[in-house]
């Protein structure tokens, strides 16, 4: 079998500090030995630049301008575009990367992680609400980053499985990750994929499978 291709588009990656910057470092680390990974994020200044960390293809994008906190990178779109990924993985919220993905044309599966709602930032909300609903009807699994935001986020409510088809709990992306926990997530993306290869045990190949084939997009931890 060919290697699997995925691209993560965060907002930021470390030596950037961030509970979505360790989650992404923390999924990267655990995800690299079953894939081919490469990573796309904003860059603080308007320069693009590529390094390795840790093993893992960083490209940090220029950014022209910050609008509420919000990175604005237009040539995102076009590294997507260009991309031969598999899978591509988003991390929300990230204005910057659901309107470039959007645009991009990108044909491979989509993973979105939903770390948490836009809450603060009403303006800003009004004018993306509307792209990461879109970005979301195109998924073909969506992690939610706790319990709470399953049972109770608006944009999340057409997407709950209401048939206990996925249990558990992700886990506060703001805590510190432990390893057990990374490796946890990284299994779950192969999984939205469709790819259990990096799951230990019959059970997890089991729901691995079964969450290939099931027709709920909300693929909780």
């Amino acid at each position: 079998m060919a290697e699997l291709r995925v691209l993560q588009v965060g907002k930021f990656y470390p030596p950037d500090e961030g509970g979505m910057e360790s989650h992404l470092e923390g999924l990267c680390r655990h995800l690299s030995p079953h894939a081919r990974l490469e990573v796309l994020v904003a860059s603080r200044s308007r320069q693009t630049t590529h390094e390795t960390i840790d093993g893992v293809s960083v490209t940090r994008v220029g950014t022209v301008a910050t609008i509420r906190s919000a990175p604005v990178c237009p040539e995102l779109r076009w590294r997507i575009r260009q991309s031969d990924a598999d899978v591509i993985h988003l991390h929300h919220p990230n204005p910057s990367a659901f309107l470039s993905y959007l645009v991009s044309g990108h044909r491979g599966r989509l993973i979105v992680t939903y770390h948490s709602d836009v809450v603060q930032q009403r303006l800003l909300n009004a004018v993306y609400e509307p792209i990461v609903r879109a970005v979301l009807a195109r998924a073909d699994a969506i992690i939610v980053s706790s319990q709470e935001y399953m049972d109770t986020s608006p944009m999340l409510e057409r997407y709950r499985v209401r048939d206990g088809r996925s249990r558990g709990r992700l886990g506060d992306p703001a805590r510190p990750w432990r390893p057990s926990g990374a490796r946890r997530r990284a299994a779950r993306v192969l999984q939205g994929a469709g790819i259990p290869r990096a799951c230990n045990g019959r059970r997890a190949r089991a729901r691995a499978g079964h969450r290939a084939g099931a027709d709920a997009r909300i693929a909780r931890g």
